[in-house]
C-alpha cells in the first residue's frame, strides 16, 4: 500500500485519494448494470422520446435529461461593492440557447429603491 501524499492545507495532493478503487455500486446497481434486458429498457426509453406521437415522449426526455445534463445550481458571482444597501441582482432573460456571460460588474452608480 503507497504512502498518502497531502497538501499542506490537508487536501489530497493531485492523483492521490484515500479511496483510489472508488465506491463500491450497489447490490441493484450492479444488478442493473449487468442484467442484459437493461439495455432494451433504455432503448424503449430512448425510442418513445423520440416519436412525436407517443403520449410517454415527455417522460421519456425528464428519464434521459436527469441522466445526462448536468443539474442546474448556484453559481457565485464575485462583486465590487461599495454600497451600504444589499443588492439582489436579477439577470434579464435571454433567449434559448445563448452563451452564460460570466463577466457581469456592478455598477455602483445604480441606487436600490428602498
Amino acid at each position: 500500500m503507497s504512502k498518502i501524499l497531502r497538501e499542506p492545507n490537508g487536501n489530497f495532493k493531485k492523483g492521490h485519494s484515500a479511496n483510489p478503487g472508488g465506491r463500491k455500486g450497489t447490490e441493484f446497481g450492479n444488478w442493473l448494470r449487468n442484467n442484459p434486458k437493461s439495455m432494451k429498457v433504455w432503448e424503449k426509453i430512448l425510442s418513445a422520446g423520440l416519436k412525436d406521437d407517443d403520449p410517454r415522449q415527455t417522460i421519456a426526455w425528464k428519464l434521459i435529461a436527469d441522466r445526462t445534463a448536468p443539474s442546474l445550481r448556484a453559481t457565485k458571482l464575485n462583486i465590487k461593492d461599495t454600497g451600504k444597501t444589499p443588492v439582489i441582482m436579477i439577470p434579464s432573460s435571454k433567449p434559448e440557447g445563448s452563451p452564460v456571460d460570466t463577466s457581469i460588474s456592478y455598477d455602483p452608480s445604480i441606487k436600490a429603491e428602498a
